[in-house]
């Protein structure tokens, strides 16, 4: 399976070095690892689960803004891994 194949122009950045292989060899996506390396011009600039393992919140914020399109989206997902709130917040 490809992006390119459903019509997708997906560019990826990813903080860690070793993940981006699978994206790479098994969807065909074009990941970088420097963020100098990181695509001008994005409709959608979307963060998943890496907000607790970035070094420098407030510079990953400005790129998302500077290399999103005027009128794209920037869309921020944290997942929250805290046991004791998966079970519910106590009353």
């Amino acid at each position: 399976m490809s992006v390119k194949n459903e019509g997708l122009d997906v560019k990826s950045f990813e903080v860690s070095r070793p993940r981006p292989d699978f994206g790479i060899m098994k969807l065909g996506l074009d990941i970088k690892s420097e963020i100098e390396d990181l695509f001008e011009s994005n409709d959608i600039f979307y963060i998943l689960r890496v907000i607790k393992r970035i070094p420098n919140l407030s510079q990953m914020l400005i790129t998302a803004v500077n290399i999103t399109k005027i009128g794209g989206l920037i869309i921020n997902l944290s997942l929250n891994s805290n046991n004791n709130l998966r079970r519910g917040i106590p009353q």
